[in-house]
């Protein structure tokens, strides 16, 4: 959960880095959005460092906070149509896939109204149409990654079963798993192991 937070962040502010470099909007603000650059390093730093020591609070807190760095990217970018929006599935993707669903609700609706309080400033063409597209996108692409997250472990448990059975190795081969369940737990490889270590 901590270096998969943190690497949101560095990507994000790397990105944010160059899309600041390469031709842009001429009505964006770039000394704000070189310090929005700054805050997400600097919170990429600490999650990656000192991540793992953290209580499960923190990482509400820093999604919250990354969701008002996003934002203010997007306002700063004096664009409607900017595509600093993306970063919200980023967010959104991260909270259904760690969080509770009632907790990702919850993200997902302060998401919602930061975009719609720029919208409000910076309609464009069609303010409505794109907020409605993202608060869409990232509820159905949360649905799809937090109906994957729950089928896993089911598919674990059935699996670690089938190799406890007896009779089910031949001779030579690899005895059942036993008590030692740690082996045969994808849940806990895709969501702890590979991100936090």
């Amino acid at each position: 959960m901590a270096r998969a937070a943190g690497l949101l962040f560095l990507c994000g502010a790397t990105v944010g880095a160059i899309s600041v470099l390469l031709p842009h909007s001429a009505g964006s603000d770039d000394a704000g959005l070189w310090s929005n650059i700054v805050l997400a390093y600097l919170g990429a730093a600490g999650l990656l460092i000192w991540g793992q020591r953290l209580p499960r609070w923190c990482f509400h807190v820093a999604i919250a906070v990354g969701t008002l760095v996003v934002s203010r990217a997007v306002y700063l970018s004096d664009d409607p149509g900017t595509y600093y929006a993306a970063w919200y599935v980023w967010v959104g993707l991260y909270t259904f896939f760690f969080f509770s669903r009632a907790q990702a609700a919850a993200h997902i609706s302060l998401i919602a109204l930061c975009y719609a309080a720029i919208l409000l400033n910076h309609p464009g063409d069609s303010g409505t149409a794109r907020w409605v597209t993202m608060v869409t996108t990232l509820l159905v692409a949360g649905a799809f990654i937090s109906v994957l997250v729950r089928r896993v472990p089911r598919s674990g448990r059935g699996v670690g079963a089938r190799r406890r059975q007896p009779g089910r190795h031949r001779a030579g081969g690899a005895p059942p798993l036993g008590r030692d369940r740690r082996r045969c737990d994808p849940a806990r490889d895709l969501r702890g192991g590979a991100l936090d270590r």
